[in-house]
């Protein structure tokens, strides 16, 4: 594991050892693919290649779409690999079949986490500062919440205390009494929110496409 740190903190260094080392463990499962059934290669996608995306992504999970488009090619591979499916299959019913959080889920995972530890005080002394709490004399909704803080750079815009999700989350993940509870939810609402974000995306192709269909209809018959 270990985190790469290059000069201008983009993260390019480390999400390229992250793809060569995904790539590696994505051989294994091409060779054991015919093999074994789709829940022992789920099983060996959480052992061999899933860490890597997980590990101190709060950091560098922010990172631009350039510096984390090979390894969202890669986890896409993997399941395809998963599932036996064609090369071009789209991944996001595979998504939803495998149980499995896209990369940018991931990151959003691991920085609601960090935020609920630091509302419930349950982080490290070193990390407590991280980000400032509203300060609520009274039990109003929103005394859970969290500073919103203002940047002018794109790395302050990766920050936990601005990209973190926390003050747009639902209420009652917000309030979850126990960190197994709150684990638990904010897991089911990003799956169901995939769902939606990728409904929209469909939607909005859909008009597309009968907008351009119409479009040379009309120019054909004028």
């Amino acid at each position: 594991m270990g985190v790469r740190i290059d000069d201008n903190l983009n993260w390019k260094d480390h999400t390229h050892q992250i793809s060569l080392k995904v790539s590696k463990s994505l051989g294994i499962l091409t060779r054991v693919k015919n093999v074994f059934h789709t829940d022992v290669l789920r099983t060996l996608y959480f052992t061999l290649i899933q860490p890597y995306f997980y590990y101190c992504t709060i950091l560098w999970g922010g990172a631009s779409k350039f510096a984390l488009s090979r390894l969202i090619v890669l986890q896409k591979r993997a399941l395809r690999i998963i599932t036996h499916s064609n090369y071009r299959a789209h991944t996001f019913p595979l998504f939803l079949q495998t149980n499995i959080l896209p990369l940018s889920h991931i990151h959003t995972f691991q920085l609601s986490i960090f935020m609920y530890k630091s509302g419930y005080n349950i982080l490290p002394l070193s990390c407590v500062y991280t980000i400032k709490s509203k300060n609520c004399r009274f039990n109003f909704r929103k005394k859970r919440n969290f500073v919103d803080s203002y940047f002018h750079t794109n790395m302050r815009k990766n920050h936990v205390a601005i990209a973190g999700p926390w003050n747009s989350l639902p209420e009652y993940i917000r309030t979850s009494c126990s960190f197994s509870i709150f684990r638990c939810r904010i897991l089911t609402y990003l799956g169901y929110y995939f769902i939606i974000l990728v409904s929209k995306i469909i939607r909005s192709l859909k008009y597309l496409l009968l907008y351009n269909a119409f479009f040379k209809n009309w120019i054909s018959t004028s």
